[in-house]
């Protein structure tokens, strides 16, 4: 085992040993279920990646971990100036491990990068001709996870800002490994409107909750979204339920604003047989509905083949109702939707389910979750 010490303060009074250093990094080793995998469009195999990802470091990594080991000069000052974990260490007698000697402290860590553990500590320490303007996303990612565990985001957040305009990735549009490493950036460095844009995509495109792979991503911010997602599934499968009793229970009176017999009678057959083709015919079988993501279930939903009224006569398929077609009163304080025989559809029904709820969709807000902190 190495035993050389990176002089990080020459004269500095702690000891940090950094135990097993780089292992595997935000591994997602599971995914959901795909009940409507038809209908998820493809990720850029995503899942297929990660799952490489995971079999190729994960697996060899529990078999023989790194003895090597990391050691690092540092100076107990500067720890408790910029970092609130070591501090409320210090003012608990400093007992993580015993001392070395030549040394007041020791501490521990174990897995850590060792690179980026490095930089930070040079952070610390004031050495900012070792500190690089510039990092990939990944080494940023494990610069957030150790900014969060230590505690020392004021430390940190000139070269955050720096790191954060240099990095050359895109945001993620898809979600996957890439998108969970720049959410747990944008959660440590406060970046609300990344934040905001992330979790939407992340809430349109999962079938259950978000993978947290050791980064520090809140459970409260997890919850949220699965909340939000749960509830679109649950109320989109119901509303559709609902429309199904309702033509269903259509008494054919179109003076009264129903459908014709026959105008119901088609749009029930042809809402039962697709939702008999997308599985939701029948109730979830999870409460959790884990399986389902918004996005999937908009475009199987959609999917659901229209009625061709091509060979019938007008008189089957026309119903008096509030169309869309808007007329304007003069003087009128507000436009009035026309009742007049118009021509039913079942896509017209469904949007009316489909559209207020995609529109209503929106990432979290940062500060509803920072505030509790």
């Amino acid at each position: 085992m190495k035993r050389s010490v990176r002089e990080v303060d020459p004269d500095g009074d702690t000891l940090l040993i950094l135990r097993n250093p780089d292992a595997p990094f935000a591994v997602i080793d599971s995914f959901w279920p795909d009940l409507l995998p038809t209908h998820t469009p493809p990720m850029k195999n995503t899942e297929q990646q990660l799952g490489s990802f995971e079999r190729s470091l994960r697996k060899p990594q529990i078999q023989q971990q790194n003895k090597e080991e990391l050691r690092l000069r540092l100076s107990s000052t500067h720890l408790t100036f910029a970092s609130a974990y070591f501090k409320a260490m210090m003012s608990n007698d400093w007992r993580e491990t015993r001392p070395e000697e030549g040394y007041s402290f020791v501490v521990t860590a174990e897995e850590w990068d060792q690179e980026a553990l490095l930089i930070l500590m040079n952070i610390i320490h004031g050495q900012t001709t070792e500190i690089p303007r510039a990092m990939s996303l990944e080494m940023l990612a494990k610069m957030s996870a150790l900014v969060d565990y230590y505690m020392c985001h004021k430390a940190v957040h000139f070269f955050a800002q720096t790191w954060i305009a240099n990095l050359t990735d895109p945001v993620p549009e898809i979600y996957g490994r890439e998108l969970l490493l720049r959410l747990c950036i944008s959660w440590v460095f406060s970046e609300a409107e990344i934040f905001k844009k992330l979790t939407d995509t992340a809430l349109y495109q999962c079938r259950g909750p978000i993978h947290s792979p050791g980064l520090p991503i809140p459970g409260d911010v997890i919850d949220a979204l699965e909340t939000k997602r749960q509830n679109f599934v649950s109320e989109v499968i119901s509303e559709l339920h609902d429309l199904k009793s309702r033509l269903y229970k259509d008494k054919g009176h179109k003076d009264k604003g129903d459908c014709s017999f026959e105008c119901s009678s088609i749009l029930l057959g042809a809402l039962i047989k697709g939702m008999n083709t997308i599985c939701i015919l029948e109730p979830p079988l999870s409460e959790s509905l884990e399986g389902y993501s918004i996005r999937a279930l908009e475009k199987a939903v959609l999917s659901i083949q229209e009625p061709n009224y091509s060979s019938m006569p007008d008189s089957y398929s026309l119903c008096t109702g509030e169309t869309h077609t808007r007329t304007y009163v003069k003087y009128a304080k507000h436009a009035k939707y026309a009742k007049k025989p118009h021509r039913c559809t079942l896509s017209e029904k469904i949007r009316g389910i489909l559209d207020p709820k995609i529109e209503a969709i929106a990432g979290l807000e940062l500060n509803a979750f920072t505030n509790q902190v």
